[in-house]
């Protein structure tokens, strides 16, 4: 199909049509050109200030038994 065919038909439809158009040509744009995975840097998780979050915390050791003393409190 042509580019003029294309944007003859495109014309034609709805304005409802015609976003959801838009949209989906936003969606294959961000997948194919917009997606680029070389640009993308990659952290080691080794510094991640999550790691050791809970070090320390004594509900980790049991968290099923945390958790039901947690309902138990607000629940009874």
């Amino acid at each position: 199909m042509e580019t003029s065919t294309i944007f003859k038909t495109y014309q034609n439809l709805p304005a409802s049509a015609q976003i959801e158009v838009n949209d989906f040509i936003q969606f294959l744009a961000a997948k194919y050109i917009g997606n680029d995975k070389s640009k993308i840097k990659k952290r080691s998780i080794k510094n991640s200030p999550l790691i050791n979050a809970f070090k320390g915390h004594s509900e980790k050791e049991d968290s099923a038994e945390y958790v039901k003393n947690l309902r138990k409190k607000h629940w009874t």
